[in-house]
Parts: C-alpha cells; sequence; structure tokens
C-alpha cells in the first residue's frame, strides 16, 4: 500500500537489547532500539537534512566531517600544532537524545542560512518520532 508514493510499513513488533555490557548498568540500563519495519521517511528525511547541513556549513565556513581519514588530513595540515587545542567527545545515545523541541530550534537555526519548506520540517519532526513514542 502507498500513500503519496511512500510505501507504508507493515505493523510489526519492535524489540530492544539492553546493553548489559555498559558501565553502570544496574543503576542506570540502557537499551537499543531494533526496529525490523523501518519507514522510508527516514531516508527522506536523511536526504533533506544533508541539504541542509550542506547549505549550512557553506554560509558559516563550519568544519564538519563524516570520516576519521578526512579528519586525520584536516588535523596533519594544522600548522604549529603546539599552539592549539583539540577536542574529542564521544557521542552517547545520539538519536534518542534529540528532543522535538531541540531538533525544531535546530531547524530554525539553520533555517537562516537555507530555505526549509513546512514540508520539509514535517517531514524531519515526522521521521525523528520513534515507534516507542509514537
Amino acid at each position: 500500500m502507498f500513500l503519496k508514493g511512500i510505501e507504508i510499513s507493515a505493523s510489526r513488533d519492535a524489540f530492544i537489547t539492553l546493553k548489559d555490557h555498559k558501565p553502570d548498568f544496574t543503576r542506570n540500563p540502557s537499551c537499543r532500539l531494533i526496529n525490523p519495519s523501518k519507514s522510508e521517511i527516514g531516508i527522506i528525511s536523511k536526504h533533506i537534512l544533508d541539504n541542509i547541513n550542506k547549505e549550512v556549513i557553506k554560509a558559516t565556513k563550519l568544519n564538519l566531517w563524516k570520516s576519521t581519514p578526512n579528519v586525520i588530513e584536516w588535523f596533519q595540515a594544522i600548522p604549529d600544532k603546539a599552539q592549539h587545542a583539540f577536542v574529542t567527545f564521544d557521542v552517547c545515545d545520539f538519536y534518542p537524545s534529540i528532543f522535538e523541541q531541540l531538533l525544531k530550534k535546530a531547524l530554525e537555526y539553520a533555517s537562516q542560512f537555507t530555505c526549509i519548506t513546512p514540508q520539509d520540517r514535517h517531514i524531519i519532526i515526522h521521521a525523528k518520532k520513534s515507534l516507542l513514542y509514537h
């Protein structure tokens, strides 16, 4: 069955796996969603967000790397490394931690640099909704 060219996914059970190898598991258990019926809307949303990111990066001249080799190449080209600081961080539970209000604020910020249509916003917000919350 299709709705405006997007296949409606079948209703299937979703599962979680407990991350019992994580520190402090007994007091702060975390899990990973295993969703066998991911929606095609996520693919569309990713495409829209990639275009938004490209325009924001171009307008702000910020660095954004999508691979380790790109970061290494950038880092090796820095002159006088002793005069600079480098900060690294590990993102934990990245996607579930993006609340709708934060996502809307990020889209509002990005709209200073590129056009984000109401339809694009709707697709992005809809794709963010997790099966566990919706």
